[in-house]
């Protein structure tokens, strides 16, 4: 991931097309691109963790934005 790529990501807005435990919607927080990843955290708990960033391009599992 470049840096520029990088920057685009953080602060980003996320839907789970499957909520678990009442998470539906994700932000943004890190982004770690020596390892390809990123920091979500959950609006509604704020508990963070981490995904591979193209994860979140995989519109069966996420979707750009809040819905």
């Amino acid at each position: 991931m470049t840096a520029t790529r990088a920057a685009k990501w953080l602060g980003s807005a996320w839907t789970a097309k499957r909520p678990e435990d009442g998470e539906k919607h994700f932000v943004v927080k890190e982004v770690i691109p020596s390892r390809g990843r990123v920091v979500l955290e959950a609006l509604s708990t704020r508990r963070r963790f981490e995904v591979a960033w193209r994860e979140l391009e995989d519109g069966a599992v996420w979707l750009s934005g809040w819905r």
